[in-house]
């Protein structure tokens, strides 16, 4: 494992830190990793993402299934059910806007 390694794990616990509105500032930077500003999303489903900048490249952290009440909401992503889940719905939107965000902040 190098730091690299160790650092994505960092940003991925990211998600489970960061909720709603709040802004965690010691959550702003991770090691060389640089959260994005606004790329954050908190559904009621239990579903979380944020986005983290390393170098060149992005980091997307999700959060998902955390107890047994978000179990109707994302269980279903992974135990190949044809039931498509809230979270995937909320993923799929997450990823949507930020290529859109990016692409309005990088055209071309």
């Amino acid at each position: 494992m190098n730091n690299n390694d160790l650092i994505r794990a960092v940003l991925a616990l990211a998600a489970y830190e960061k909720t709603g509105t709040e802004d965690y500032d010691f959550l702003a930077t991770i090691g060389n990793a640089d959260r994005l500003s606004g790329e954050t999303q908190t559904l009621p489903d239990g579903f979380a993402a944020v986005v983290y900048e390393m170098g060149n490249k992005y980091i997307i952290s999700y959060r998902g299934t955390d107890n047994w009440q978000d179990v109707p909401f994302g269980w279903s992503c992974g135990d190949f059910s044809p039931i498509i889940s809230a979270q995937s719905y909320g993923a799929v939107s997450f990823i949507k806007r930020f290529v859109a965000n990016q692409a309005a902040i990088n055209p071309g």
